[in-house]
């Protein structure tokens, strides 16, 4: 895909030949309308090791630090529910980094945001399999953790070491049956594709043995291309192609159903998804916020996040209000995602041009509509995974490079 193609999609669907621009600013919540109910998204960037693949704003754990930014977390999270009021919670997700290098702050703020979570929120935390003890399980549960995602990455002791994990795949399945028999939680499990060295039948064979093992959902993501990532996937399109038409079988033949691009979901059980909500407040270094039209970034900088929490001041590193057509193309573009959209839906109607694509993808066989509601075909989601790999490239991927190299950026214009 060429710039020219980006800004054309980008006038066609955003009615603007503007380029997406956030500036340095505090956010008040005096000033934005806040939908309800909204989701919380909490950062512990904190780590034991760093896997060179990830691309997630992270740091090593150092303990003073760390109290000091438990601490802070606690304190933001007590202006977000204040500026929240009576709005309620409709999910809490833990990421990172590693976010039981600090089960205590798990903890506290679960506690704090208990009075506001709805009877049926999803509160779920990443794990990594060295992470994964009955007791700790259990620690996660009592606080009211209903929702896991275990990081295997590969049952591959060989694809493991390419990608600098600590563990073992012996290890991961080890932490997969303490997960599995507690029947208090749902669990995901990540696994990585496109890993150098990995062939096609090594990735489904992964995916089939996770599918086997009956986890509530499989999430095999591809390595992302990020200019500060040291390990890389090397598949060309047609092999990106061949990737996605393996492992969709074996999802389908075990009676999981395809909930996004690169996730399969079994029947009944919750979906696993932090970057679906469609409006959501983060909290911690480098956590995002969408809230109506309006979209801000906490500094990337952990130092100069705890200084500014301690400071009484906001840590917010980057804010933007979009157009009513930038904030609906935002969330279509996560409903895409999922892999369907209901042309009814809001985001859907505030882009006019949209039912006349939809036209053209069906006729490409990108897509299928029954009455209003338009499903991705295999080809369609293929596709879109394209143009995701570009977005994150050309978007997420600069914004990025930008905010780890300054803990408070003049603007950035994408």
């Amino acid at each position: 895909m060429t710039m020219h193609f980006d800004r054309l999609l980008y006038r066609i669907l955003a009615g603007s030949w503007g380029r997406f621009a956030l500036l340095t600013g505090p956010v008040s919540f005096e000033g934005v309308s806040v939908p309800d109910p909204v989701g919380i998204y909490v950062h512990i960037p904190f780590c034991h090791s760093m896997c060179p693949f990830c691309p997630y704003n992270k740091v090593l754990y150092e303990p003073g630090l760390a109290s000091r930014y438990t601490r802070c977390l606690q304190s933001e999270a007590k202006l977000v529910l204040s500026g929240l009021g009576g709005v309620k919670v409709s999910s809490v997700y833990f990421g990172g980094g590693t976010p039981l290098t600090l089960p205590e702050a798990v903890e506290s703020l679960m506690g704090l945001m208990r009075p506001n979570l709805m009877p049926d929120a999803h509160v779920a935390v990443e794990v990594r399999p060295d992470d994964v003890t009955p007791v700790a399980v259990s620690r996660l549960t009592d606080a009211g953790v209903n929702m896991v995602s275990l990081g295997v990455e590969s049952l591959s002791d060989e694809a493991l070491k390419r990608l600098g994990r600590s563990h073992s795949s012996a290890a991961a399945l080890a932490a997969l049956d303490i997960l599995v028999d507690n029947r208090r939680l749902s669990v995901n499990v990540d696994l990585m594709t496109g890993i150098p060295g990995q062939s096609l039948e090594s990735a489904a064979s992964d995916m089939l043995r996770l599918v086997e093992y009956g986890v509530d959902q499989v999430s095999a993501y591809p390595l992302m291309d990020f200019p500060f990532t040291h390990t890389r996937s090397r598949l060309s399109l047609r092999g990106q192609c061949r990737l996605l038409g393996a492992l969709a079988p074996v999802g389908s033949r075990g009676g999981y159903n395809r909930s996004s691009v690169w996730t399969w979901t079994k029947p009944g059980a919750p979906k696993y998804t932090s970057i679906t909500r469609k409006n959501y407040v983060g909290i911690g270094a480098g956590a995002a916020s969408h809230l109506g039209r309006c979209f801000w970034l906490n500094t990337f900088s952990v130092e100069a996040y705890v200084d500014a929490i301690m400071g009484g001041i906001p840590a917010v590193a980057l804010s933007t209000c979009m157009s009513n057509q930038q904030s609906a193309l935002y969330r279509l573009f996560w409903r895409c995602y999922e892999g369907d959209f209901d042309l009814q839906a809001p985001e859907a109607q505030a882009i006019p041009v949209l039912p006349r694509l939809v036209d053209v993808a069906e006729r490409l066989g990108l897509a299928s509509r029954s009455s209003s509601v338009v499903r991705l075909t295999d080809k369609g989601l293929f596709f879109y995974d394209m143009l995701e790999r570009y977005y994150t490239r050309r978007y997420i991927g600069r914004l990025w490079v930008l905010c780890r190299a300054s803990a408070f950026p003049a603007s950035a214009i994408l």
